[in-house]
């Protein structure tokens, strides 16, 4: 008598610990062969650029058969060239926007390695050849349009991509993963947000995951625990009062949509505030933050630049900026550790003349955050790049400019969409601890979702899928091989093996079932 195959099953781990360093890595098996899927693959900034999350790949590159992005942020797409570096030959998959932005987020996120790599005397992470590699290998695709490979006869991966309002060419992505009779349907997020000032466009409705039955969706959480969008302390109104006192205003911005977004407010303000701004020269610095913006005012046919704007992209440009007592100065980066924005910083920091407005979230370990924090506690002495500073400037977060929606707008616009009998379970990524945990119980408490549908899903957890949606959750944790197990409990553990340059990382899970 013949044995029935085994059902079709798909597991699905990650390397991100919060925030950044998004990836997704599928595992499909079939007939024996193992089959690897891979939705983004970012770099992690809250640590060392090169530390062992970074450096390594930790999964069989011979096995991977496609790669996926939701959108080009560096988080979800700086470790890509590392991919063709071990010997990838693939497609990844993107939109048509993400496709014109990407070569330039590579080439900036590679100048930072380099950098770093000269103070600590390594080589980069990747080269050039590698970037080139990545851009040869690029395959757009239409929004809403199903797309297929094939892997074999029997299996099929089906994905759709759906615009959402992140960034220009962000996605959502819907995965269907099917063997014969049998499929397992996964919802990408992305980072996500319902509405944007300078896109002026609709989400799509994510039809084919409203339709699908057992569907699992991994969602994106950076402000998850808020119902609403927090409006204060409020952009315009902070800048207007700012510049009332005459002070000398640096805004801290990503280079790759924030920026466009930040200068989009500002024209807007001058049009309504000419005799104010009429002594406040506006500058814009950054070679690739200015090229980025051209790119968005090309794409989206419309010019958002403030009036009179005066862009720097060479160091002598900097000192007009530099002397002038009254300025606007948007600079890279958001988060406050890498870009222009630290000559600012070394400059300004002890001028109480001075403000420096962050618009965009700060990871835990980030210049910016840990500025946010001191000026919040009244820390008057700061650390930066290893030289200490008197903290004289005055340091705010605006509220109001999120690219990332709430946990409310995520509610309402992506869970309540899809019935709740067909939701299998929802896994929360890209979020704190602390977040995701009130996200959590935020859904819990606006659905009728049990609490055993929800996860909070990062590098600590295996999940595995089937045709009925979520099977097992598998937990790992750091495994010290100092301390001796028992034959038999060994027997009950999945071992996972990560291997470095400098030694070797190994992992043991513990199964739960659901």
């Amino acid at each position: 008598m013949r044995r029935n195959a085994k059902s079709l099953k798909v597991e699905i781990t990650t390397d991100q610990r919060t925030v950044t360093g998004s990836s997704n890595l599928l595992s499909v098996k079939n007939q024996g062969e193992e089959n690897l899927i891979l939705v983004d693959y970012g770099i992690n900034a809250e640590k060392n650029l090169y530390d062992e999350l970074n450096s390594n790949v930790n999964f069989d590159l011979r096995k991977l058969r496609i790669v996926l992005l939701t959108h080009v942020h560096a988080d979800h797409v700086a470790k890509l060239p590392i991919l063709y570096r071990n010997g990838y030959k693939g497609k990844i998959i993107l939109s048509k926007e993400s496709n014109i932005l990407l070569e330039d987020i590579l080439r900036d996120n590679l100048k930072i390695l380099i950098e770093e790599s000269k103070k600590k005397a390594i080589s980069p992470l990747y080269g050039e050849e590698d970037i080139e590699k990545v851009l040869k290998n690029t395959e757009v695709v239409e929004y809403k349009k199903q797309n297929v490979l094939k892997i074999s006869e029997d299996l099929v991966i089906e994905y759709l991509f759906y615009r959402n309002n992140h960034i220009l060419g962000a996605s959502s992505i819907f995965l269907s993963i099917k063997r014969n009779i049998e499929k397992v349907n996964v919802l990408f997020s992305g980072d996500w947000n319902n509405k944007c000032n300078i896109l002026k466009k609709e989400n799509h409705v994510i039809k084919k995951a409203i339709n699908s039955k057992k569907i699992n969706i991994i969602l994106e959480s950076t402000y998850g625990s808020d119902i609403n969008k927090i409006e204060k302390p409020n952009f315009e109104t902070i800048l207007l009062d700012e510049m009332k006192k005459g002070k000398k205003i640096f805004i801290a911005v990503n280079s790759l949509h924030k920026s466009s977004e930040v200068l989009s407010r500002i024209k807007d303000l001058q049009e309504k505030n000419e005799c104010l701004f009429k002594d406040y020269p506006i500058y814009l610095d950054g070679k690739l933050t200015n090229k980025l913006n051209n790119i968005y005012t090309g794409i989206l046919k419309r010019n958002f630049m403030p009036i009179n704007i005066k862009a720097i992209v060479e160091k002598s440009e900097r000192f007009e900026a530099l002397k002038s007592l009254k300025s606007i100065i948007v600079s890279s980066s958001g988060m406050m550790t890498n870009g222009p924005i630290r000559k600012y910083l070394f400059e300004f920091i002890e001028d109480e003349n001075s403000t420096f407005i962050i618009s965009s979230y700060c990871s835990e370990g980030t210049v910016g955050r840990y500025l946010v924090e001191s000026f919040g506690q009244k820390q008057r002495t700061v650390e930066l790049f290893g030289k200490k500073f008197d903290l004289k400037a005055t340091i705010i977060q605006v509220k109001n400019m999120s690219s990332h929606g709430t946990g409310g707008e995520m509610i309402e616009e992506i869970i309540k969409k899809i019935p709740e009998e067909n939701i299998s379970s929802i896994l929360l990524n890209h979020g704190e601890n602390k977040v995701r945990e009130k996200f959590k119980n935020l859904i819990i408490s606006k659905t009728k979702l049990s609490e055993e549908k929800i996860f909070l899903y990062d590098s600590r957890k295996k999940f595995i899928f089937d045709k009925n949606g979520l099977k097992k959750v598998i937990e790992l944790s750091d495994y010290e091989p100092e301390k001796k197990e028992s034959k038999d409990k060994k027997e009950k553990c999945e071992t996972h093996r990560r291997v470095s340059h400098k030694k070797n990382w190994f992992l043991i899970s513990k199964e739960i079932s659901k």
